[in-house]
């Protein structure tokens, strides 16, 4: 019997850096709390899955600490990504 992931009960502190239109899944969820606790993340998921909202948010925190992040993706992105990318970074 698959089980379900654990239910997100920490909330922030403070607003989140980003913020999107639309209820973030449970992974990108986790993803947003270790980057925010300053641990690495490392996200594989399928296509369409929502990989890049991770990746918009560590940049963007990276930015907000004025360190660096790496974003390594094994396909090309689409246009779309990386204008949204290139305007976080």
């Amino acid at each position: 019997m698959p089980t379900e992931p654990p239910v997100i009960t920490r909330l922030f502190l403070h607003p989140p850096l980003l913020q999107w239109p639309f209820e973030l899944d449970v992974f990108q969820k986790q993803a947003v709390l270790r980057l925010e606790a300053h641990d690495s993340v490392f996200v594989a998921a399928h296509t369409s899955a929502g990989k890049t909202v991770v990746a918009e948010y560590a940049i963007a925190l990276s930015q907000k600490h004025m360190t660096r992040c790496v974003f390594c993706r094994y396909k090309s992105i689409s246009p779309a990504h990386t204008v949204c990318l290139r305007a976080v970074s």
